[in-house]
């Protein structure tokens, strides 16, 4: 197995007391692959674990008005990349307890997901997600809107 760690520092930003206070956070992650059985394991039932979990979470969704791709995006960190992430870390520091959840894990920056999705998928490649046909379509739509509504505002 091959071992590549993910250093990565950030400020955050929260209200205490009526006042802002930041806080300089670290974490170093120890990624492992091509996965053993044991990863491929346990990224498979936490799959599973959030599958179960996103039909409530959908109805939360749909009840709170979110578009198809606020729900599509988050359906594929559910499922797609939360289990592949949790399951590749063989150690950690900087993380007050291991594995953390998928709400935490939703408010990582995207920079430290960036650089764990370039590293757990390079040495676990048949991890990637692989997105239905129509859905690869409908994803491709949104984010060429997306892009283009963002050069709008930075060029307007």
């Amino acid at each position: 197995m091959n071992y590549v760690t993910v250093d990565h520092t950030w400020v955050e930003t929260t209200l205490v007391d009526g006042a802002l206070v930041e806080r300089e956070c670290h974490v170093q992650l120890k990624v492992g692959g091509p996965a053993d059985l044991r990863m491929g394991m346990r990224r498979s039932l936490l799959i599973e674990e959030q599958k179960l979990l996103w039909g409530a979470r959908r109805d939360d969704l749909v009840g709170q008005g979110a578009d198809q791709m606020e729900m599509d995006a988050e359906y594929i960190l559910r499922v797609g990349i939360y289990p592949a992430f949790i399951a590749a870390v063989v150690s950690q520091e900087g993380f007050a307890h291991w594995p953390i959840g998928f709400n935490e894990f939703m408010t990582l920056p995207e920079e430290l997901g960036t650089k764990l999705e370039d590293v757990v998928f390079e040495l676990n490649a048949h991890w990637v997600p692989k997105i239905e046909p129509d859905k690869r379509e409908q994803l491709e739509e949104a984010r060429k809107k997306a892009m283009s509504g963002t050069s709008e505002l930075e060029n307007g």
